[in-house]
């Protein structure tokens, strides 16, 4: 399932120039990177490295360095992974901008990638295993995400064909407990044991923990958490819906009202389902 946009508005700020930012500069940290101007693994977080660091209370090597805890999270390891991220940043980042302010929301963005790279070092096997990526930072993002904006609609592309307008609570609860599980699954686990997934699962759940523990603080006054309904726009995908219109299906992508009766999950569940099983039935008559 992958999220392609959301029909969130901005309210406080005219644009989210931190959050652009930081997808440019991690842009830019890949092209570096490609292009041989810029070594990886001079720059990427080794929880080894931490540990020592804190032992020995003393700097001692580079691999130690703290500045990498800041540094691994504008690196990425290939092109699909630098896309997916920046993808996911793209799509949350700017509300979460929104509710904290520019510069904290930087502050917020760098602890939650701080925690992540320490929640990872407690829970690796071994502790020579490289971090690097924004997705523990993107993951605290989208825990801040479902606590102020959980029934913001959220499009996604479900079996990467199907677009769908689904509740932000659905999508990023599905998305935080298959971390979860997925952490839970590898704990323990070799490199070798682990067949090539290279995912940094308990790193991405230290990175929501801190996102769900830092924002009910750190949002600027007077900005609720769980936000009704009615602080988004009528009709969040409106060409979408046109084009879905054509098949009977505009319904699906219209946004929700308070007074609405089908504004509940359980209703947008059912949509779901509707909407996958007429879109197979298409594709099957195609």
């Amino acid at each position: 399932m992958f999220v392609l946009g959301d029909g969130n508005p901005l309210v406080h700020i005219r644009a989210a120039y931190i959050n652009r930012s930081i997808i440019v500069l991690c842009v830019l940290a890949y092209v570096m990177q490609v292009s041989g101007g810029l070594e990886v693994l001079d720059y990427v977080f080794v929880p080894a490295g931490l540990a020592f660091w804190i032992d020995s209370s003393g700097w001692l090597d580079q691999t130690g360095t703290p500045a990498r805890l800041i540094a691994y999270q504008f690196l990425h390891a290939d092109a699909l992974h630098l896309a997916g991220n920046m993808l996911m940043l793209w799509v949350f980042g700017d509300n979460i901008e929104d509710a904290l302010g520019h510069l904290r929301y930087l502050l917020f963005y760098l602890i939650c990638g701080v925690v992540a790279a320490v929640v990872f070092t407690v829970f690796v096997a071994d502790p020579w295993v490289p971090l690097l990526g924004a997705s523990g930072s993107i993951s605290g993002v989208m825990g801040a995400y479902l606590l102020l904006h959980p029934r913001a609609r959220v499009l996604v592309a479900v079996l990467s064909k199907v677009p769908l307008a689904l509740p932000a609570a659905l999508v990023v609860g599905l998305y935080i407990l298959l971390n979860i599980a997925m952490a839970y699954s590898t704990t323990g686990m070799t490199a070798n044991q682990l067949q090539g997934d290279a995912v940094a699962w308990w790193a991405h759940v230290g990175g929501f923990a801190a996102g769900l523990a830092l924002i009910p603080v750190a949002r600027r006054r007077g900005v609720a958490l769980f936000q009704p309904l009615s602080a988004y726009p009528v009709d969040p995908f409106p060409r979408l819906r046109a084009f879905a219109g054509q098949f009977g299906l505009g319904g699906l992508f219209a946004g929700a009202h308070e007074n609405s009766p089908d504004n509940g999950l359980a209703a947008a569940l059912l949509r779901a389902v509707i909407f996958i099983a007429a879109t197979g039935l298409m594709l099957g008559l195609i």
